[in-house]
């Protein structure tokens, strides 16, 4: 159950991570304020979560839930 946590732990971070650039180019392309944060913000979290996912997929990198399986 920890190493699948794990697993979907990273994924989550990345996609955060993703999710949060994306907005800040919007906002800095529109310039147009998303839910009333600057863009340097949602600059900030995208560069903490991916750092974040980074350390905790170098972690669980011996473990068997997030190896590819073969069919």
């Amino acid at each position: 159950m920890k190493h699948t946590f794990k697993c979907w732990l990273w994924k989550g971070l990345w996609v955060l991570s993703v999710v949060a650039l994306v907005v800040a180019f919007y906002e800095v392309l529109a310039q147009t304020p998303v839910l009333g944060i600057a863009p340097d913000l949602y600059l900030w979290s995208a560069l903490i979560f991916g750092v974040l996912a980074i350390s905790v997929k170098l972690d669980c990198r011996n473990c068997a839930a997030c190896s590819v399986r073969p069919m």
